[in-house]
């Protein structure tokens, strides 16, 4: 398995606190991590990840992410936005199990990490008791871009002719309901890999992501958008 960061040039101040993050909170972290973007700024490698893919072009969020799905040969990938930043110290061993769950089962597209659906079928032990189930056909937002291990290729249909997160979350949880892959999540009360949701919106930094990185000794480049106001 690889960890999959989809991101693009306008996003690049975001890339290495993320990197600080993983690396505070993730330090027995047993995958090699994958920046995807469509540029980047001067020639220097970006800090804290093990492989930058560029493109040198831009699509769109989708077919970008496809064409770095395609250079790969990675069965399964853990996939994780630039600006959700982990925040906790990750339960590494759920992931392993959850990454075989994944492998052993060829009907299973996806296990999602992030509880929004939660799962709502019949939940399973995967060890330790630590649960899993099926989020059911008919669930809103049953696709989603939060963090969540991926078979690969099944990624790949949901993806294609999408054009944005947002349109790929819609359209992808509609296609869904016509294609036999299980999708499978954790329950509300666990969070096996937890992030600051989100550290960007609206192309505007989050003030409460701004403060956690300050506790942390994290620096963040604030000069290239602004910060949220609340209202």
């Amino acid at each position: 398995m690889m960890i999959v960061v989809p991101s693009c040039k306008a996003y690049g101040d975001s890339w290495e606190p993320f990197a600080r993050f993983m690396e505070r909170h993730w330090p027995d972290r047993p995958w090699p991590v994958m920046l995807g973007t469509d540029r980047i700024e001067g020639s220097s490698k970006p800090k804290g990840f093990d492989l930058v893919n560029v493109l040198c072009h831009d699509s769109n969020w989708c077919m970008n992410l496809i064409e770095h799905l395609e250079k790969m040969c990675d069965e399964t990938i853990l996939l994780i936005m630039e600006d959700f930043w982990i925040d906790d110290f990750v339960d590494t061993d759920f992931i392993k199990d959850a990454n075989s769950v994944v492998q052993d089962n060829d009907h299973i597209g996806c296990f999602r990490l992030y509880p929004a659906p939660p799962a709502n079928g019949k939940l399973q032990n995967i060890g330790h008791q630590r649960y899993y189930g099926e989020i059911k056909k008919g669930t809103r937002y049953r696709v989603s871009a939060a963090q969540s291990i991926w078979r690969r290729k099944f990624l790949m249909r949901l993806l294609d002719g999408k054009k944005d997160a947002w349109d790929f979350e819609i359209k992808g949880t509609e296609q869904a309901e016509n294609m036999p892959e299980v999708i499978l999540s954790v329950p509300e009360s666990y969070r096996p890999l937890k992030c600051i949701y989100t550290a960007i919106t609206r192309g505007q930094w989050e003030p409460g992501a701004l403060k956690r990185a300050e506790q942390l000794g994290i620096e963040v480049d604030t000069s290239r958008r602004e910060i949220r106001q609340d209202v």
